[in-house]
């Protein structure tokens, strides 16, 4: 198994049992659909999921229902046989075990042997291979990146080192630019994918907020946010202007914010949205995802 796929597997096997947790993430991700499609009717056509795993965050129910067909593509055959159990109709479901990530044959069985700056030097010297979506029939009217793009390279690359980078050093300014290099190719490949009338949902985990029992913040940049907001998540809208400001102090997660000119270039932008994602809950901590979305079209 490679060190991708590796990692993958033990993240979905770690989520696997938030199904009830999630519900509220679920049903702002309907509602966002719905609203979409009142935008551009996407309804009733095929839908491509794009890292779809145990399908925990999605509103599984509402896209058997709301699509003719849909194909979900993982590097995770056991996750998506998880998902195919929480649905009614699996015939209706394709599956494509694929490595989004376009690096993943490049990289060596392991990395913790590597030192830092074998590891940058690695880095430089990866490109984006495109190959999964050789493995898709057709075009869609609706295609959705289920927060997969902060996944696809950087925590094999943060779990596996036998250092502690330095947030503003070379590794983590290296890692910054080969998520944006994954995320560049993933979009583009995702271009020729999406009919001229469909709408890519670009979802992505962007801020992680952490917060100990008490409810006290347990790193700064959450306490900025919560400041921001004036404590109320439901007005997160309000921190849409400070994206830039808070990804230049690196208080985003990695690979969740690719420079606009990716999405530019190709598309146009319909609408952004964002929202919380209750990601973890005990009695000593709590941990939020601020989840973006930006819908986007093909230029025309």
């Amino acid at each position: 198994m490679n060190i991708l796929k590796e990692q993958q597997v033990h993240d979905n096997l770690q989520n696997q049992n938030k199904t009830e947790l999630w519900d509220e993430y679920r049903q702002l991700t309907e509602g966002l659909i719905r609203n979409l499609d009142g935008k551009r009717s996407i309804l009733g056509g095929r839908a491509l999921l794009l890292g779809a795993g145990n399908g925990n965050d999605l509103p599984l129910e509402f896209l058997e229902k709301g699509f003719e067909e849909i194909v979900l593509v993982d590097i995770d055959q056991s996750a998506l046989d998880r998902l195919l159990t929480k649905v009614s109709d699996p015939n209706k479901f394709k599956t494509v075990i694929a490595d989004l990530s376009g690096v993943s044959d490049q990289l060596p069985s392991s990395l913790s042997d590597k030192s830092e700056a074998e590891l940058i030097h690695l880095m430089e010297g990866l490109t984006y291979n495109p190959t999964w979506a050789t493995s898709i029939q057709g075009q869609f009217d609706f295609i959705m990146t289920c927060h997969i793009t902060t996944q696809l390279v950087a925590p094999v690359f943060m779990n596996q080192v036998s250092f502690l980078p330095s947030q503003f050093g070379a590794f983590n300014v290296n890692l910054n630019k080969l998520a944006n290099l994954v995320v560049e190719g993933l979009i583009e490949a995702i271009q020729s994918l999406l009919s001229v009338k469909g709408v890519l949902l670009h979802s992505t985990d962007t801020f992680e907020l952490g917060f100990d029992g008490n409810g006290n913040p347990l790193r700064p940049h959450t306490a900025e946010i919560i400041k921001a907001v004036q404590g109320d998540l439901s007005k997160l809208y309000t921190i849409v202007p400070l994206l830039g400001q808070l990804a230049e102090k690196s208080n985003h997660i990695t690979g969740s914010t690719a420079p606009l000119e990716v999405f530019e270039k190709l598309y146009d932008r319909l609408t952004t949205f964002v929202n919380a994602w209750h990601f973890e809950d005990s009695p000593h901590f709590q941990k939020y995802y601020i989840v973006f979305g930006y819908a986007l079209t093909k230029k025309a």
